[in-house]
């Protein structure tokens, strides 16, 4: 895989490509620079993009109209770095979603084959590694900046090409966003159940029943506290050791069940 070291070059200044049929990527994994042309052989697609560093740097300043900061995701046992309330609502259900193994953000530069007018290059928001070993690109905008996007539609017919899945995320639903948001604060390893608990705690909830039964099951199985049971079950959700209906609101009376058996 023929590569050619370059500077990683900073916010705004990105090098043009000077092919007028090939697309390259740029990034810099392990402290080293990666280019590499995008050929039909798909080789690119080897290289391990979730290892690499943001090709552009967060910024943030006093007054600035949007929210910067580092979601701690499970999935990847690191912090990784968002640019907007909505990149850190993809966070947090790319860090929901058990098909996610890895996650980098701002991991590569796109600079499109050289023509004289349209897009020159592009970084999309995060790079995605499947548990199946396939890679998905991903940018972040709300809807009405989603519609009609040149850059969108260059990059999916790139990922295409590679063997990428491509994503534009534009936010979920309200209630999803606060079913998750609420769960992803017990997605700590402190609230995690050790050993064979959650084989006890999951067979509280088979068959289905209400979040108030089966905590209560499992209680008394367990001999916990019910603050402790309440918060491994709450892991457990947001992990997907057990399941519920993110789409509408959560109570004690909401159905859980065991992803084991059959859904009802």
């Amino acid at each position: 895989m023929p590569k050619v070291k370059t500077e990683t070059p900073p916010p705004g200044s990105l090098p043009r490509n000077s092919n007028p049929e090939r697309s390259m990527i740029l990034a810099r994994i392990a402290g080293q620079p990666v280019s590499e042309v995008v050929l039909d052989d798909q080789a690119v697609s080897l290289i391990r993009f979730e290892d690499a560093e943001p090709i552009r740097k967060f910024y943030a300043w006093p007054h600035r109209r949007v929210y910067d900061g580092l979601y701690w995701s499970s999935t990847t046992r690191t912090h990784v770095e968002f640019a907007s309330l909505l990149e850190r609502e993809f966070l947090m259900k790319s860090d929901f979603d058990i098909e996610v193994a890895d996650i980098s953000a701002q991991p590569l530069a796109i600079l499109w084959p050289y023509r004289k007018h349209g897009p020159r290059d592009h970084v999309p928001d995060y790079f995605v590694r499947l548990t199946d070993g396939s890679g998905r690109v991903v940018d972040v905008r709300r809807p009405d900046k989603a519609q009609d996007n040149e850059q969108f539609a260059m990059t999916r017919r790139l990922c295409a090409q590679i063997g990428w899945d491509y994503e534009v995320f534009t936010g979920l639903s309200a209630q999803r966003e606060a079913n998750l948001r609420f769960m992803a604060g017990f997605r700590a390893d402190r609230y995690q159940p050790e050993g064979s608990l959650i084989r006890v705690i999951q067979d509280c909830y088979s068959p289905a029943t209400s979040f108030r039964a089966g905590l209560l099951r499992a209680v008394r199985s367990t001999k916990l506290a019910k603050e402790q049971v309440h918060g491994h079950v709450l892991w457990m959700i947001f992990h997907s050791l057990l399941v519920l209906d993110l789409d509408a609101a959560i109570s004690m009376e909401t159905q859980v069940h065991n992803p084991r058996e059959v859904a009802p």
